[in-house]
């Protein structure tokens, strides 16, 4: 699921200005539109804890009459989270390990087929 990045205090904005333009008096209520998220990731993506996915932002879009062009966001991949945290692991594998890194990864497709077949039980 593709998620929408907007800037530094844009996405607290942009749900305000739905709501605003919903006539609606508070985030809780913007349910009653048809938006099937449940409140505590409405509020995740009011306090930019969470990024809002590309479906509900349309939907918003749409709901608010706003011109998604006049925004200033950005599209993220699907697997842009995977790509943060793989490189924030591999920064700690380092830092807690350091030289024995190098290590593991040249012994990963040796030893992997020898310790496969030596633990593996062998039938009657």
């Amino acid at each position: 699921m593709q998620r929408i990045k907007f800037p530094l205090g844009g996405q607290r904005e942009f749900l305000g200005e739905v709501i605003k333009k919903l006539n609606s008096p508070s985030l809780r209520a913007i349910k009653q539109f048809g938006i099937d998220t449940k409140y505590s990731a409405l509020k995740n993506y009011y306090t930019e804890s969470r990024l809002i996915p590309q479906d509900l932002y349309e939907t918003l879009c749409h709901l608010a009459r706003i011109e998604k062009e006049d925004l200033k966001t950005q599209i993220l991949e699907n697997n842009w989270g995977q790509k943060k945290g793989g490189k924030k692991g591999i920064m700690k594998m380092r830092k807690k390990h350091k030289g024995k890194l190098k290590e593991w990864r040249g012994k990963g497709g040796k030893q992997k087929g020898k310790n496969f077949n030596k633990n593996k039980k062998q039938p009657k």
